[in-house]
């Protein structure tokens, strides 16, 4: 099994020949509005298909730093991998690009699905500002906006992955806070952690993912895991930084913080080793 960091929240896991992206936002400034923040790490999209080209595509929620409507034009456009997230998500994919519609699934909150044989995931609810019926809300207020394209293509959940295949777990935590992080087991978790955003209603920055002190606190109560990869605090839309040493101070002697290479298959296995697993990167 490997991973690959397309900065922001994208992430890739290979396992033999199949290829899973968790939220894949690559699109440029202007292929959206002004109100766009392009994710900075993002692989250009011909040279992201021509290494990672995957045959699953899983959204987490309908926001668009991970429901990128461009990205998701591009990957549709064919061959069209089979898309998974919420009800409100597939909907959204069958209603804009039906030539994905026939591959596209839904999965909700606490149900496993095998993708291929050795390939399975789980879904989770996390807790997420604007999801649920806020997010439609949200969404139905966008709808029709050409000058808004793409700013919140749905409501509905905000979904975390566990992925199951060659014998590990991988949790995929989404955008979630504290309370939206299950108790599990896995060999591996890759969690958005980010700092502040600015509320576009009240103009405030307000926390809406876990920070640094709520990582720790997750790994130590919740998350029984070897190995901690931290993602999407690279991303424009948080007003302050992480200070992941912090992150690392913080965990226990049983877990490691790995801070993945962008745009590079790395090996779980070399991860869960001691020593610089990026030393050992494909």
């Amino acid at each position: 099994m490997e991973l690959a960091w397309h900065g922001g929240a994208s992430v890739s896991l290979r396992l033999a020949d199949r290829v899973l992206v968790i939220d894949p936002a690559f699109s440029r400034s202007d292929d959206y509005g002004p109100w766009f923040q392009a994710s900075p790490n993002a692989p250009a999209f011909d040279a992201y298909l021509e290494e990672f080209r995957p045959d699953v595509v899983l959204i987490t929620h309908g926001h668009f730093d991970h429901f990128d409507l461009e990205t998701v034009r591009k990957l549709a456009d064919g061959p069209a991998p089979r898309f998974i997230g919420s009800p409100e998500v597939i909907a959204t994919i069958r209603r804009h690009f039906p030539a994905a519609g026939p591959s596209a699934t839904a999965i909700l909150p606490g149900e496993w699905m095998q993708v291929y044989p050795g390939l399975s995931i789980e879904a989770h609810e996390g807790v997420h500002w604007l999801t649920g019926e806020a997010g439609r809300q949200a969404a139905a207020r966008f709808e029709g906006r050409p000058d808004r394209w793409g700013v919140m293509p749905c409501g509905g959940p905000m979904l975390s992955f566990v992925v199951r295949g060659d014998g590990r777990d991988v949790y995929f935590s989404g955008d979630t806070e504290f309370a939206g992080v299950p108790e599990l087991t896995v060999a591996a978790a890759v969690v958005n952690v980010g700092g502040p955003v600015l509320d576009p209603v009240g103009k405030q920055p307000v926390s809406c993912i876990l920070d640094e002190h709520d990582l720790i606190r997750a790994v130590r109560e919740r998350l029984g895991t070897r190995l901690l990869i931290p993602v999407h605090h690279d991303h424009p839309v948080f007003l302050e930084p992480v200070d992941l040493t912090a992150v690392e101070r913080g965990l226990s002697d049983r877990c490691r913080l790995v801070k993945l290479p962008f745009n590079r298959w790395v090996r779980l296995d070399d991860m869960l080793e001691d020593g610089d697993p990026c030393a050992r990167c494909c």
